[in-house]
């Protein structure tokens, strides 16, 4: 895993962060402030996956563009995973 002990990535890019959202990578991927594990790797790969399945239903082709309005949590950086994995 990419990160440090502490949790923190400092050397880390973007697509460093991406590239370890996998359904194989059990690490965690977003902790609360007391430290608990919110969501793994995988979970956020599943759940990232059932969203761009989702949107491809709809009609989201690689190359649209996607405005999205949402509020501060989880599920806008699930969104933001999914229309990268739609393209």
């Amino acid at each position: 895993m990419l990160a440090d002990a502490d949790g923190t990535w400092p050397d880390a890019t973007l697509l460093d962060v991406v590239a370890a959202v996998r359904l194989d990578n059990e690490g965690p991927f977003l902790l609360d402030s007391d430290g608990d594990v919110l969501l793994t790797y995988g979970d956020a790969a599943r759940r990232s996956a059932q969203m761009a399945h989702a949107l491809r239903a709809r009609g989201l082709q690689p190359g649209d563009r996607v405005a999205m309005q949402v509020a501060k949590r989880v599920d806008a950086l699930l969104v933001y995973l999914a229309c990268i994995r739609s393209g």
